[in-house]
């Protein structure tokens, strides 16, 4: 045969099935298919406030007192803007409610002939929490079915928060691992080949040890999966939630070292199977069964951990997107591509206020002024409810919120990767040293704020620009501009800030440009250790 054979004995060599001229066949799976399983799904019911609540053993402040349970945990939610309520029983080991799949926390402990240790969780010791369940599921207040119940009085749809890989059970155990570990599951204890590390060792994962993450779950385990299917059904066979929301940001990794990525068709399968799964229930019980998925901040991030986001939204797998996990810098706009033309919601995080109240107000001012279907909220639950209860209806409503004191902020990136974010904060600009460039080239770093204050100056009592720098000395000198303006007069306290009181005119509502760029160094502690720009942010004191 010759060696120059034509495109047709090529294509029928290789089993390549060539058709004769004519109108063309359409592909297997057009591109434009994937959309069609999402637009027929109708959109779910557009909720403005989802506040997520990690209320493990809470009850167990209160000795099996249902009453008094519903009355702490609603007390900050009554009257507030808040119309769906995700609820998360557990960390998805151990069962906090009468579950015939999972024991509950310290049942394996106790099997195993270890005593309750008498330490925390979450305020309340784990013999008094164990009780207390035990004597609210004898009395028929079986917790998922009290807060179904209390949320159904207010108004609140309730969905429950699944998360999926969380591990509070290697909490503490880190540096000297042992049991009793109340939270560590029996099947964990059966099956160790399904986790990624062991109680021996600090978790080597690729160049990064991850602390007290040696107790999360592979999720390219057939048999990890099942479990959690089988407790996901177990929700819903026994108790009547609106929705479901998977949580995948509790906690990461889901597999092995650089395996995230290429194994997104796993997670994608899971996903798909859940769908199909609550679909059948939804039918039986002749209502719908709304899916979330609470994700990382941005569609790269989410890929690396093996989360294929936009497949999600194309074949209709998700309704709605719960975005973020302690990291602010969330891509609303990346997300808002991937939803377009399709029923998926879009709700932003606001994290815990661990940096104020104003810091708070001032992520959920960025989001609203993106366009976002509502806020979400995580892990507000464990201190100060009437600070809580108040910023809560603050945040919630945009024109509440507008004349509210607030700092915009640049969030910072963590240093080192944690279980939980272990690619988490790499897009983050700051921290980032600053170095002297040859041309004048200037570090730009984009400061989203949500307030329109050039419109709303004769409101506002004064602006204060703050940046904490990390070995800084007098000897620096610093040129800053925001969005071409140079700033002027500012104020070194000698310490770690450089200080500045600029006008309102010069900010814009949305991505602001703050380019800094490095004059002078110190040339004495320039050889000793580097400039580091830290943080970056605008606080507003309204009138």
């Amino acid at each position: 045969m010759s060696r120059h054979l034509t495109f047709t004995a090529c294509a029928v060599l290789l089993g390549i099935v060539v058709l004769p001229a004519g109108p063309r066949i359409a592909a297997a799976e057009p591109k434009q298919s994937k959309l069609i399983a999402s637009s027929r799904r109708k959109p779910a019911k557009p909720y403005r406030f989802i506040y997520n609540r990690d209320g493990c053993s809470s009850y167990g402040r209160f000795d099996g007192d249902a009453e008094k349970w519903v009355e702490y945990e609603f007390h900050r939610l009554d009257n507030s803007p808040v119309d769906l309520l995700a609820w998360c029983f557990d960390g998805g080991n151990t069962a906090e409610y009468d579950s015939d799949i999972l024991e509950h926390p310290g049942d394996a402990d106790r099997a195993a002939g270890y005593a309750l240790p008498n330490k925390n969780s979450n305020g309340v010791s784990f013999p008094r929490a164990h009780k207390a369940l035990t004597t609210m599921i004898r009395e028929g207040n079986d917790p998922p079915k009290v807060i179904i119940k209390a949320a159904r009085n207010r108004g609140i749809d309730i969905f429950v928060s699944y998360r999926l890989n969380d591990i509070h059970d290697s909490k503490g155990t880190f540096d000297k691992p042992a049991f009793p570990i109340p939270e560590f599951a029996a099947f964990k204890r059966k099956h160790p080949e399904w986790l990624l590390g062991d109680m021996t060792y600090r978790t080597k994962y690729g160049n990064y040890n991850i602390h007290s993450g040696w107790s999360g779950v592979r999720f390219s385990v057939p048999e990890v999966r099942e479990l959690k299917l089988a407790i996901i059904k177990e929700y819903f066979d026994k108790y009547d939630f609106d929705g479901l929301e998977l949580d995948f940001t509790t906690h990461t990794p889901y597999f092995l070292p650089n395996q995230g990525y290429r194994l997104q068709y796993v997670m994608t399968d899971f996903v798909r199977t859940v769908r199909k799964v609550l679909d059948e229930r939804a039918k039986q019980r002749g209502r719908r069964i709304v899916v979330a998925a609470h994700v990382f901040e941005s569609p790269q991030e989410n890929a690396l951990y093996g989360f294929d986001i936009p497949r999600w939204v194309n074949e209709g797998l998700v309704d709605i997107l719960t975005i973020g996990r302690g990291n602010h810098l969330i891509d609303i706009e990346a997300f808002q591509r991937i939803v377009k033309d399709s029923p998926v919601r879009i709700y932003a995080c606001v994290y815990r206020p661990d940096a104020g109240y104003d810091v708070a107000r001032g992520w959920a001012s960025g989001h609203w002024q993106q366009k976002v279907d509502g806020i979400y909220t995580f892990n507000w639950g464990y201190s100060d409810p009437e600070g809580q209860a108040a910023t809560i209806k603050q945040i919630g409503n945009p024109e509440i919120l507008r004349h509210q004191d607030k700092t915009f902020r640049v969030e910072p990136g963590m240093r080192n990767p944690v279980s939980w974010k272990l690619h988490g904060m790499m897009f983050n600009m700051l921290p980032i040293e600053l170095l002297a460039m040859h041309s004048g080239t200037p570090l730009v770093i984009p400061l989203r704020i949500g307030d329109d204050l050039p419109a709303q100056a004769a409101v506002i009592n004064g602006l204060k620009f703050q940046m904490r720098l990390k070995n800084a000395t007098k000897e620096d000198s610093i040129e800053v501009k925001v969005n071409g303006t140079v700033l002027s007069n500012g104020k070194f306290d000698g310490k770690t800030d450089l200080i500045y009181s600029p006008r309102p005119s010069i900010f814009r509502p949305g991505q602001n440009n703050i380019a800094l760029r490095l004059v002078r160094r110190d040339p004495v502690a320039s050889s000793a250790k580097p400039l580091i720009m830290e943080t970056i942010q605008l606080h507003v004191d309204y009138r």
